[in-house]
């Protein structure tokens, strides 16, 4: 065990250099260089305190990166919660997707996909753009009304 607090914020400052860091991201990584919990605990207490890590703000550049990728409430969740984000931060950051972005978002997604489908059959398309969507993290109902709104436009098209 490493008992160098210095040591410790130095790393932890390297580390916030690259990009914003949560709390139990930063506790992972300390852990993984060999400090012990107190000299860990120590960090996070003095990180926090100058404001270096904040979870409501590494929760809120996550999610605006896994909305820029394109993903649903579902999928958002699922990269917020990886990152260690506590649960009542998560469910406070989703709030800020309404359904109408979140159905925009998919609608982006699903022109954006559709075209690579045209060779396989109607059921074909519909299951892959379901799929693709759902593993996006999209609710069962955005992903009814987009699969309607591709249909339909389809159907226009023939």
């Amino acid at each position: 065990m490493i008992d160098s607090a210095t040591e410790a914020k130095k790393y932890a400052f390297k580390l916030l250099g690259y990009r914003l860091r949560g709390i139990k991201e930063m506790q992972d990584r300390l852990a993984l260089r060999g400090y012990s919990s107190e000299v860990i605990a120590d960090v996070i207490s003095f990180l926090k305190e100058k404001a270096f890590v904040d979870d409501n703000a590494f929760a809120g550049e996550l999610f605006r990166n896994a909305s820029r990728r394109g993903f649903g409430r579902g999928g958002v969740r699922d990269v917020l919660l990886k990152k260690g984000i506590d649960k009542a931060i998560v469910e406070e950051t989703l709030a800020q997707l309404t359904p109408s972005e979140e159905f925009d978002i998919a609608v982006r997604l699903m022109e954006k996909k559709a075209p690579a489908l045209f060779r396989y059959s109607e059921d074909e398309r519909k299951k892959r753009l379901w799929r693709f969507l759902m593993q996006r993290g999209f609710s069962k109902d955005t992903i009814r009304k987009v699969l309607k709104i591709e249909l339909d436009r389809q159907s226009d098209e023939e």
